[in-house]
């Protein structure tokens, strides 16, 4: 019997424990089976049972020594990625199982009946992990942004973005609207919108940090578009439009923050 299976089987038993079955006949049938990722799994299911258990373990884990497919014996079906400076890729289950990147991720759901670390090595970093206990868990973080250079403990100051204008366009490109992210801070673009009075006739540009995110479009109707994208200082977001000989109006507007 492998351990995905014994780790099915002790999820289950903490539900029907629940509902009153007798703990007891399931721990002496899994006992008759060696192996320490049973004895894991039976000690984890039996935390999972009492309603006063610690719900997780948290194994921080130098990230300064490389490993390849090092064994980390813990049991559970939840990871919550508390905090980490560096990388680290997991296989679940066994050493030759698929490289999960979990440095890229928040929370991971599956059952489990140990993990194997692979990282190079990283000095001065480290990755921490909550693993859950065959019980429902999960942590809904308070984000926080730091700008570069910052002092962690400091407090942050955020300042709201809009910048909406009206142009009467011509037959070549002009600006509309655009926001330079001011220097020292960071910027985070939630959306630009778009509009004419004439869509036939009217083409719009979007440049986001010098990139053409697109150029001569026509649009049917009004266009919100909805970003989520971190900006470095200086970062120009812009906005142009032109007609194509028949005059339109335009508007344009851009909303963001900045974050000191």
């Amino acid at each position: 019997m492998n351990g995905l299976i014994l780790a099915n089987m002790a999820l289950m038993w903490v539900l029907a424990q629940r509902a009153g079955a007798r703990w007891e006949e399931l721990v002496e049938a899994m006992r008759s089976v060696s192996g320490t990722q049973v004895s894991q799994i039976i000690q984890a299911a039996e935390q999972a049972a009492d309603p006063g258990a610690q719900l997780y373990t948290r194994q921080t884990i130098d990230l300064g020594t490389a490993r390849t497919a090092e064994e980390l014996p813990v049991a559970g079906n939840t990871i919550v990625v508390e905090e980490g400076t560096g990388t680290l890729n997991i296989s679940v289950n066994g050493k030759d199982k698929e490289l999960i990147p979990i440095h890229k991720y928040r929370l991971l759901r599956m059952p489990f009946s140990s993990l194997y670390l692979t990282n190079t090595a990283q000095t001065g970093k480290s990755i921490t992990l909550l693993v859950g206990q065959f019980s429902d868990f999960e942590i809904d973080p308070v984000v926080r942004v730091l700008v570069q250079g910052s002092d962690p403990g400091s407090s942050l100051t955020e300042t709201p973005i809009f910048r909406k204008t009206r142009l009467a366009t011509s037959a070549s490109y002009a600006e509309v609207t655009s926001w330079t992210v001011s220097d020292g801070v960071q910027g985070f673009l939630s959306a630009i919108a778009l509009w004419a009075s004439d869509y036939d006739h009217a083409q719009f540009k979007v440049t986001i940090g010098g990139v053409e995110q697109f150029a001569d479009q026509y649009m049917g109707n009004s266009l919100a578009m909805p970003f989520d994208c971190q900006l470095a200082a200086g970062t120009v977001v812009k906005v142009e439009a032109k007609n194509d000989g028949t005059a339109a109006n335009v508007d344009a507007s851009i909303s963001g923050k900045e974050v000191s």
